[in-house]
């Protein structure tokens, strides 16, 4: 491995000269035999490729394709790479990414999204939520998807649903990695649709058996919540089967009735006051998606439907699922 400059110098050095020794194989020996040639080049070609690897990993160039693509998923073991990893692997690790995604986005859309202008379809959802496969690349085996293409028709609400399914995706990844499902819940109040943030990753980590021994998923809609690359490992089974057990504190949907005051966009965070008789006023948390509107709604009378979770100690929270303005 490349650890300074002078030795990517060296490497850079090797490669140069393969390469110039698979050119003259080509002059050389392709017009004679088409056959001998690919015996001859075969390890000649596997070498120029171990040396960008190494080159491409010391230089960034690696970091910066990670950073451009929206999901990244490297699998990583013994004998897993492209050309000796079997093409079922790969099969399998687009399928896990591309249905877990769109499990959650249905998931979605049915419990937790507001209302795109549109109205949701089964074939709306599955353009939407299912990121294109955008490289798959040596070295490890590393699995690069972008954002879905999205056309004139697509809402605004529909791009910021499509960032919040991620979101609950990074989560989910999150809290097989720690064992802890507390930014999940923080992110989403219905069971349902942590269930499917959590149903997609269960099927991420049984890519992690026999050669593949770790799964790590990384990019740039994936950091803002995960803080970074996050590893899947068979042992990460353990951590999910236990976030699933632990009983939750008691939640229940209620709708409040008040004033929307107070509004902390940074936070994510309103305050229900001049609720009915003598109800105290109310910390509601909401997700980015609802920002704009809640923002329009300041100041004016709303009925506020979603999650009411009351721990053993300490003050309830409240998690919000809709807004509906009353019109006086």
């Amino acid at each position: 491995m490349i650890a300074s400059d002078s030795d990517l110098k060296v490497v850079q050095r090797q490669l140069d000269r393969v390469e110039c020794a698979l050119a003259a194989l080509k002059r050389d020996v392709l017009p004679k035999s088409a056959e001998w040639f690919a015996l001859m080049a075969d390890a000649y070609c596997e070498e120029i490729s171990r040396l960008r690897v190494e080159i491409d990993e010391y230089t960034g160039a690696f970091a910066l394709a990670e950073l451009q693509s929206d999901i990244v998923v490297r699998l990583e073991g013994d004998g897993v790479r492209l050309g000796e990893a079997p093409g079922s692997l790969i099969d399998r690790a687009i399928r896990s990414v591309r249905n877990g995604v769109g499990r959650i986005g249905k998931a979605f859309e049915q419990f937790h999204a507001p209302p795109t202008t549109t109205g949701p379809s089964p074939a709306w959802n599955a353009a939407l939520y299912d990121p294109p496969v955008i490289a798959v690349a040596t070295g490890s085996i590393r699995i690069r998807f972008g954002t879905p293409t999205i056309s004139p028709l697509f809402a605004e609400q529909d791009e910021k649903n499509y960032r919040a399914v991620l979101d609950l995706f990074s989560a989910g990844l999150l809290a097989a990695s720690e064992g802890d499902a507390t930014r999940l819940k923080q992110i989403c109040s219905s069971p349902a649709v942590r269930d499917s943030a959590l149903d997609a990753v269960g099927a991420l980590i049984s890519l992690a058996a026999g050669s593949v021994k770790r799964v790590t998923l990384a990019g740039r809609r994936l950091a803002p919540i995960s803080g970074g690359a996050v590893c899947l490992t068979a042992e990460s089974r353990a951590r999910l089967d236990a976030v699933r057990s632990r009983v939750p504190a008691e939640e229940k949907r209620v709708t409040l009735r008040g004033v929307i005051r107070e509004v902390d966009l940074d936070a994510k965070t309103f305050d229900l006051r001049e609720r009915p008789g003598d109800s105290p006023a109310q910390k509601c948390r909401y997700h980015d998606t609802y920002e704009e509107q809640v923002v329009s709604s300041l100041a004016r009378p709303v009925m506020v439907t979603g999650v009411e979770t009351k721990p053993e100690k300490g003050k309830a929270r409240f998690l919000v699922e809709e807004i509906q303005v009353i019109e006086e």
